[in-house]
């Protein structure tokens, strides 16, 4: 417990706050990953493009207390989502460089949020670990190292 007081309060100490208007975009598909948010208040919907052309994107809301644009930071890969205000939201935000110095001083904080990526309900998640799994040198992998290995294969447009 008080090294999760410790790192909330270093956590807090490097947040900068930003209110949105509803339909404004907070993370656009495919740019640079420079910040995580975290929703005070409000609504948004992440946005994800699916893997089959043509198909539906998946759509997700978040609310009050929930987090994104982690996968981008933590992977130094380019935005996986779109994601939009859906009501005027107020937003907590840590940018790149301070996030760095914040994993430096609590380590473990990534491997907590790279596991926590797993709540992600995106169609080729269970396709990609399942083919990362495939491969011999990989099969005792645990799920925040896959998700580790996919999420770093993000980074290259294709």
């Amino acid at each position: 417990e008080a090294g999760c007081r410790g790192i909330i309060t270093n956590l807090v100490l490097r947040l900068d706050t930003k209110v949105f208007s509803p339909e404004d975009e907070l993370i656009k598909l495919s740019t640079q990953s420079e910040e995580i948010f975290f929703l005070g208040r409000g609504r948004v919907v992440v946005i994800v493009p699916t893997i089959a052309f043509g198909d539906k994107p998946q759509e997700k809301t978040l609310e009050m207390g929930e987090f994104f644009g982690e996968i981008g930071v933590l992977m130094e890969a380019k935005r996986t989502a779109t994601v939009k205000a859906l009501t005027f939201c107020t937003t907590a935000s840590i940018n790149k460089e301070n996030f760095t110095d914040l994993l430096d001083i609590h380590p473990s904080l990534y491997y907590t949020l790279l596991q926590s990526m797993g709540r992600y309900e995106d169609i080729w998640i269970p396709h990609a670990q399942q083919l990362i799994k495939s491969i011999p040198y990989f099969v005792g992998l645990r799920l925040f190292e896959t998700m580790a290995i996919m999420f770093s294969c993000v980074k290259k447009q294709y």
